[in-house]
This record gives C-alpha cells, structure tokens and sequence, in this order.
C-alpha cells in the first residue's frame, strides 16, 4: 500500500509526464502546419529541396534571437512564406495562432536573394525567456555565424535588451557576422510611445544607441508585424550582403609580375 507521500510522488510523476507530452505534440502540430503550406525541413533532414543558384559549398547560418515577444516567430514565418513556392500567400502567419519559440530551433529555409534567386540558409531561433537564452550558446558552438538578426519590440526601450544585443555582437564567434536590428510592431506604437514615436528623429536616436555599441556592419529595418514585404526586403538584404562578405573573403589574392 502506497501512503500519502507515495501517491502524492505518483501523481507528480503524471502530471510532469502529461505536460511532456502535450509540449510534444503542440511542437508536432506546428511542424506539420508549416511542412504542409511550404517547403520547410531540418537542418539534418538529407539534401537541400530545390535546385538553387546560390555560390557552391556555402550556406549561411543566421541568428534569429531577441527578448521574448519581440516579434521573432512571426518575421520566420513570413520568411518561410518568402522562399515558399508561387501561389502560397505570404501573408498565412496571420491566420495561424501565436506559438513562442520553446527551446532551440535549426531549420534549412530557402530564403530570397536578390543576387541569386533562392539561397538555402540554415536559421536558428530560439526562445528569448531569460532562462531559455543560456542555451542561445549551443546554437554557435562548433560553427561559424554569418549574420545575426536582433529582433526588438520598437517600444521597448530598456537597457536591458540593449545590454543583451551588446552581448551578442560583441561574443568571440560573432567577429565575422553581419548584424541587422529589426524594430517590429512600428504599427502599434502611436498609442504605446506617444506621438514622437516613430517619427524619423526618434528613429534615428533609436538606432543610434544599437550602434554605439555594435562593432559590426549594422543595418536597422522597422517592420509593421502584417506586412510580409518588409520582412522579406530585410532577408534579401541579409542574404545579399552575407554571400557578398563571404565571396570577397574566399577571393584569392591577385598575383601581379614584377
């Protein structure tokens, strides 16, 4: 006979048990959304699934990290929706209810490029929790990061997520990136700011303190979390500039005669 202590550990047990369980299969369900509206698989999951035009034996690897709530699951989505076949509206986040990001994630994406048509990018994103960002190291460990893409609430202005994208582009691993902060939500902050939100002057004292502490080439894009075609031009612009930087890295010196 099990007494109260017993019990009381079993049902503990369950419950621990269920709540696995359910995480798994709410991890599972938006999986399988994604794979059936577009092309869409893990970085582990065998060749690249479509013939691409993009510089042989080079795929990038790009950070998608940020607080939580920021706006990072709904900028992947729509750039998902932004390498997806002709005739995929890229406009379908907004019919799929939000899911934060719950432990790490490494996806191959057919992202556009400007240059090359498609590219091929391995993007990682991950949870911006304060616990769930300890893990954000295991997603540079061993590789080499191209880009890193910080994505911040336009209203949040503490120091606390400035300290946070300090830490980042100024890492060891990060020398060699290429960083863009993306300001999201621009739509929503006339009545959260106040009416100088927003307006260029304040936009360029925004960006301005992400600059003073950036050592990296750094590029700022706002973005309205409804349109895709904003989400889109700053994927452009990432994959353009980072196979740019990796081409002129990888150039051999010119000889010259004497």
């Amino acid at each position: 006979m099990l007494d109260a202590l017993g019990w009381g550990a079993v049902a503990f047990a369950l419950s621990a048990a269920a709540c696995g369980a359910l995480l798994a299969y709410q991890r599972y369900q938006t999986r399988q959304m994604l794979r059936g509206s577009v092309r869409l698989h893990d970085e582990d999951d065998g060749p690249p699934f479509a013939e691409l035009s993009a510089p042989p034996n080079f795929t990038p690897r790009l950070l998608v990290l940020g607080p939580a709530a920021s706006g990072k699951s709904t900028i992947l989505r729509h750039a998902v929706s932004a390498g997806s076949p002709s005739g995929v509206e890229t406009d379908w986040a907004e019919q799929c209810s939000y899911q934060p990001t719950l432990g790490l994630v490494r996806q191959l994406l057919l992202l556009p490029s400007s240059k090359h048509g498609g590219v091929n990018a391995i993007v990682c994103d991950a949870g911006g929790g304060a616990q769930q960002r300890r893990q954000w190291v295991e997603l540079v460990r061993g590789v080499e990061v191209h880009s890193i893409i910080f994505v911040v609430d336009a209203a949040d202005c503490t120091s606390e997520t400035l300290f946070l994208f300090r830490q980042l582009v100024n890492a060891p691993w990060a020398k060699r990136c290429v960083a863009t902060v993306a300001f999201t939500k621009i739509d929503l902050l006339s009545w959260r700011q106040g009416a100088r939100a927003g307006s260029p002057s304040w936009r360029t004292e925004r960006e301005e303190e992400f600059r003073l502490v950036c050592p990296l080439p750094l590029t700022c894009h706002w973005l309205c979390a409804r349109r895709a075609e904003s989400v889109t031009s700053l994927f452009i612009e990432v994959v353009d500039t980072v196979i740019s930087m990796s081409s002129d890295i990888e150039k051999p010196p010119t000889s010259t005669r004497s």
